[in-house]
Formats: C-alpha cells, sequence, structure tokens
C-alpha cells in the first residue's frame, strides 16, 4: 500500500521545519539527499539512476522507511528547466 500527501507550503517554511527538520537531524535516521534540476517527467530517470546505479555502489544500504520528496519553488510548469525537487532517499 502507498500514500501519497500534498501540503503547499508557505512562505515561512513553518511546515518544512516543523515536519521534517527533526526526523533529518535524529542521528538514527539518515538520508542521501540530491535535487533532481529540471522537467518532472525526468523525474523518474532520477530516481531509477539513485536506486539502480548510485545506491548499489554506495556505502550505504536502503532503509526500510519511505522515501520523500521536497519541491523547492512552485511548480509552473512540468517542463519547466527550474524545477528544483530535493529527494530523500532513506539510508542506514
Amino acid at each position: 500500500m502507498h500514500f501519497v500527501s500534498w501540503v503547499r507550503q508557505d512562505r515561512s517554511r513553518r511546515f518544512y521545519r516543523t515536519v521534517f527538520r527533526p526526523e533529518l537531524k535524529n542521528a538514527h535516521r539518515k538520508f542521501a539527499v540530491f535535487t533532481h534540476h529540471g522537467a518532472l517527467s525526468r523525474l523518474a530517470k532520477t530516481y531509477l539512476y539513485l536506486y539502480g546505479t548510485w545506491l548499489p555502489g554506495a556505502r550505504y544500504q536502503l532503509d526500510s522507511r519511505e522515501d520523500f520528496e521536497v519541491y523547492i519553488r512552485p511548480v509552473v510548469s512540468p517542463d519547466d528547466p527550474a524545477n528544483e525537487v530535493k529527494l530523500f532517499i532513506p539510508i542506514q
């Protein structure tokens, strides 16, 4: 079963600090963080590279927690080359 949530972030970034920051600072919960730049249609290729190439060659193992994305700026168009998405991959 998969769950998807979407929350609009206000300019204060209060939601980001409140929800994500404590978990990221927890020493027992590590994430590899990557930034996808460009069209969202290429996001799947970025994930394929991370899980299929980077992770098998890295010194880390995938943790059982869910990965998640943080959109850095509002998406004006899915094809906008200025799109930025932070990808958080749980590792151990």
